[in-house]
């Protein structure tokens, strides 16, 4: 059975949550690209970059380097997943705890 590309985008958030390196990176290819606006407060925090080049790159951003910066409560709120063939939009509220004591949330 094949699952189409809103089941995948799906499966590959559930792994996001995992924060297991493995299941992670199975949902990348070599050559993934992680592409978030420059300057962005999650890359300055972690001082990490915010484009991502690698499959290994954004495995350890996910599983290692969010869970530094986003350290508990996090929740995903998903709001609507929407797909045309292999494109997949997310609509999501994010909240979480920070490591410096502070709310986070962003839609």
């Amino acid at each position: 059975m094949t699952l189409d590309s809103r089941n995948v985008v799906q499966a590959a958030w559930r792994a996001f949550a995992s924060h297991d390196g493995e299941q992670i990176a199975a949902f990348f290819t070599a050559d993934a690209e992680w592409l978030a606006p420059s300057g962005n407060a999650t890359a300055v925090a972690l001082n990490a970059p915010s484009h991502m080049v690698g499959r290994e790159a954004i495995t350890q951003f996910i599983a290692n380097d969010f869970p530094r910066l986003f350290v508990g409560d996090v929740e995903v709120e998903f709001h609507g997943f929407y797909s045309d063939g292999d494109r997949v939009i997310v609509e999501e509220t994010m909240s979480a705890a920070l490591a410096n004591g502070n709310r986070y949330s962003n839609d």
